[in-house]
């Protein structure tokens, strides 16, 4: 239920070559990988809700974003200013963004 409601949460992903967006590619801990396009525009919490929407964490399951190099850490459980930020503010200006998704123990 919660992979569906955050999922629900992800705006219409936009099409290929359309300006201002960024490709993140995410991994889980088990290996999984996907991938979407997100605009430069969005909350960041619309990354957080492809991740949680991707059903591959246990609902609930405490976890962050990291980025190894140069490392940047993105928390999940921040719901202040963070997640609403822009995706261009919190620095995801790049073509591309990978990330590693990282359980924390509650």
């Amino acid at each position: 239920a919660a992979a569906e409601a955050a999922a629900a949460e992800l705006p219409p992903e936009p099409a290929p070559g359309e300006a201002a967006t960024v490709e993140v590619l995410v991994r889980w801990p088990d290996g999984t990988r996907r991938q979407r396009r997100l605009r430069l525009s969005e909350p960041l919490r619309a990354l957080f809700a492809f991740v949680e929407g991707a059903g591959a964490l246990e609902a609930g399951q405490p976890y962050r974003l990291v980025q190894p190099f140069p490392r940047r850490v993105l928390e999940a459980g921040d719901d202040g200013v963070a997640r609403s930020t822009t995706l261009a503010a919190a620095g995801l200006t790049q073509r591309q963004e990978a990330f590693l998704v990282e359980p924390l123990n509650s």
